[in-house]
């Protein structure tokens, strides 16, 4: 739930708000009260995690590399995916896909889990059955600078494979919680398969990536943040 405080404040600025240049009211309507809410769930912190609650992202270029056990549909995908990410980014973040695993500071396993946590001992166990998975690391707290992922392409089809990739190379890039809010969400911690982003979860991944969004804030710092870039926006 949203912060009573932060109900009143917010509506307090949307009567009150004036834009300069043509003396109408700046207005705040209910879907960005959605999107701030849906941010501050979705960004801060891990699932099932006692994390610090701060936002985190990429400061240089996210340099994907997936394995050739990699079908066709699913390289496709990633470049559909990619192209998309890079497309709502605009503080100069950009996902880059290369051909050679030397290159890369987010590696793509194609595999079962138990090859996968052999190649990763430190993230799981080789008894799991795990279908996907992902982990991020960063520095100074907040700026995440290398991952990996598991697509278990032996376990369902490749629709599944497909949603699998899109989840969590989307969750890797800073958007790492899931809620029940939206089902068609990208985000829905329930059962789904979804192949697309909705608008909500665009406008999450473009705030993330806007230029006025920075690593390492949380609570009302952020909410006061995400006002701003979308009051600014209005304006």
């Amino acid at each position: 739930m949203i912060n009573k405080l932060f109900i009143f404040l917010i509506l307090l600025v949307a009567i009150t708000a004036c834009n300069d240049k043509n003396q109408g009211f700046i207005k705040i309507d209910p879907y960005d009260l959605q999107v701030i809410n849906y941010f501050e769930k979705v960004a801060l912190g891990f699932s099932n995690s006692d994390i610090n609650k701060i936002t985190r992202k990429w400061k240089d270029p996210m340099i994907v590399y997936m394995n050739p056990k990699a079908s066709n549909q699913l390289n496709l995908e990633l470049e559909k995916i990619v192209g998309e990410i890079n497309a709502l980014s605009t503080d100069g973040f950009e996902v880059e896909i290369t051909n050679d695993s030397l290159l890369s500071n987010f590696d793509i396993f194609i595999g079962s889990a138990k090859e996968y946590y052999k190649v990763y001992p430190s993230q799981g166990d080789t008894t799991s059955t795990s279908r996907g998975s992902y982990n991020i690391y960063w520095r100074n707290k907040s700026d995440i600078f290398y991952g990996n992922m598991l697509i278990d392409q032996n376990q369902e089809d490749a629709t599944y494979h497909r949603f699998i990739l899109r989840k969590f190379l989307t969750a890797s890039i800073g958007l790492t919680n899931q809620w029940h809010d939206y089902p068609e969400s990208i985000f829905y911690q329930g059962w789904s398969i979804v192949n697309n982003y909705q608008r909500i979860d665009r406008d999450l991944i473009r705030l993330l990536y806007h230029p006025d969004m920075n690593t390492g804030w949380s609570g009302e710092v952020l909410r006061n943040k995400l006002l701003n870039i979308l009051m600014n926006e209005k304006g």
